[in-house]
């Protein structure tokens, strides 16, 4: 359909049971908890994709699970989410305050995180040591470029890890320009959450009283991202780009006409980057293998 002569390689997370790649750390999250002598896992979720990562990581582990929801967590998604066995509860705060509230008040429970913090970024590692392998086995050497979506930064900071030390993959990093923080933002010592009860993290930000756009999804305005890949961006290593809601809407309808797949907002934010990029091969002549998580 662009008529590039560019290789586009989509390493489909949605394929997982719950939908998405949280299923990965919450695994890891829900054994750690148990190997620790809690009895029980309590997550807050923005989105219902976490919330059912961690409801079915729990029962793989037998372990209670309380899902703290927000307001942008459908009635199917709450559904889902206490289909897999756990307990379903409306935040009155925010979901991440509410769940570390209860972590607090009980010996039994700890805590799962599905985004930001570097070990989420370890577990996803899982993402990109996958689609090196299946690259090999698609006959490509190495990608050229590695794009993904930046919310909270642990599925793009997966799938890049597997590439960091090969100086010929460029890593590229994708968010809206409406909320830019890797592009505009500062970078210091700032709260990981709104409470302030997790750990300060040197990371990017925007301003504490910035508002993100309703338009967007949850998944795609973090106000926090992984040290990981704040360091990435900040050595240069990996870069950022920011598009408008306008194109990446356009581009996610184009990706859609093509592969029989509608991309969500957000990784229709990865799909604007990719186009762009194989339209750029295009124009300059040259074979180009580009990666994106999905």
């Amino acid at each position: 359909a662009l008529g590039t002569p560019a290789r586009i390689y989509r390493k489909d997370e949605s394929a997982a049971p719950t939908g998405s790649h949280h299923l990965t750390t919450a695994v890891a999250q829900a054994f750690y908890a148990k190997v620790d002598g809690g009895s029980r896992l309590v997550t807050g979720s923005e989105t219902g994709r976490w919330g059912s990562a961690v409801a079915m990581a729990a029962g793989l582990f037998s372990l209670d699970a309380t899902v703290y929801t927000g307001e942008s967590v459908s009635k199917e998604e709450r559904s889902t989410i206490e289909g897999w066995g756990a307990t379903v509860v409306g935040s009155r705060v925010t979901p991440v305050e509410d769940a570390l509230g209860d972590v607090a008040a009980r010996p039994d429970s700890r805590f799962a995180t599905g985004s930001v913090f570097n070990h989420v970024v370890v577990h996803q590692s899982l993402i990109g040591l996958e689609a090196q392998e299946q690259l090999v086995q698609a006959g490509e050497d190495r990608p050229d470029v590695v794009v993904g979506y930046c919310g909270g930064g642990t599925c793009l900071g997966g799938a890049a890890m597997a590439f960091v030390g090969d100086d010929h993959v460029r890593l590229v990093a994708v968010e809206s320009s409406s909320w830019p923080v890797l592009t505009a933002g500062r970078f210091g010592y700032v709260p990981s959450d709104s409470a302030g009860r997790l750990p300060l993290l040197a990371m990017y930000s925007l301003a504490p009283d910035t508002v993100p756009p309703a338009a967007l999804a949850p998944d795609i305005r973090s106000q926090a991202i992984a040290p990981v890949v704040c360091h990435l961006i900040r050595s240069g290593r990996m870069e950022a780009v920011a598009h408008p809601l306008e194109g990446v809407r356009d581009a996610g309808v184009q990706w859609a006409r093509a592969e029989g797949v509608a991309p969500s907002l957000s990784a229709a934010h990865s799909v604007r980057a990719v186009i762009d990029e194989a339209l750029l091969a295009r124009e300059e002549g040259v074979e180009r293998v580009i990666l994106f998580p999905w």
